[in-house]
Order: structure tokens, then C-alpha cells, then sequence
């Protein structure tokens, strides 16, 4: 594998992620005003409950599942999407990028 096929590779992976991550995020309906009356984790009484049952890890581990839900929906995707291929693409990078190299010194010199 060549560094320009590498770096082939990782323009088009960039420009699919981008696509998708505009495309998710235009067609995404807008964030609602926040306030979620049906949210159990927003009453006093509840967190309470959770912390008494399961202690404070309880309480840090449902938020948590809150905070992870909340980045797989709507606007919040796309941003998700955009920094996910982005890492996957830095992560593709450094693996193939000394694999590119070291396959080009390996090879005899013809032009000689």
C-alpha cells in the first residue's frame, strides 16, 4: 500500500463522514426547549430513591447512560458521526502510514 493510496483512502473516508455528519444534521429536527417534565432523573425525589438503592454510582452511571443517549439523536449525530470518522481516519492513518513506508524501503531499486 502506497502513501497515496493512504492518503486516497483517508480523503474519501473524511469526505463520507462529512456528508453524512451535514446531511444528518440539516435534515435532524431542532433540540426541544429542555424542558422534559417526564424525565424521572429530573425529581428530587427519585435521584434520591437511586441513591439510597445504589449509592452515588447509581446515580453517575444512570446520568451517564443519559449523557450517551443524548449523542446518538438529532443534531448532536452529526456531531458524534463528524468526530467518530475522524478519529477512525487518524486511527487508519498511523496504522497504514509506517506500513506504506516500510513497503516502499523493502522494494529493490529498478530505475538502476
Amino acid at each position: 500500500m502506497t502513501s497515496a493510496l493512504v492518503n486516497r483512502i483517508s480523503w474519501v473516508a473524511v469526505a463520507a463522514g462529512m456528508i453524512a455528519a451535514a446531511i444528518i444534521f440539516f435534515t435532524a429536527p431542532p433540540p426541544d426547549d429542555g424542558t422534559d417534565l417526564d424525565n424521572p432523573l429530573g425529581n428530587k425525589r427519585y435521584l434520591s430513591e437511586m441513591r439510597r438503592i445504589g449509592g452515588n454510582a447509581n446515580v453517575l452511571a444512570s446520568d451517564f447512560r443519559d449523557w450517551l443517549s443524548d449523542q446518538f439523536q438529532g443534531r448532536t449525530l452529526a456531531r458524534t458521526i463528524f468526530i467518530l470518522t475522524v478519529l477512525v481516519v487518524l486511527g487508519f492513518r498511523f496504522v497504514a502510514l509506517p506500513v506504506a513506508h516500510a513497503s516502499t524501503m523493502d522494494e529493490p531499486d529498478r530505475g538502476k
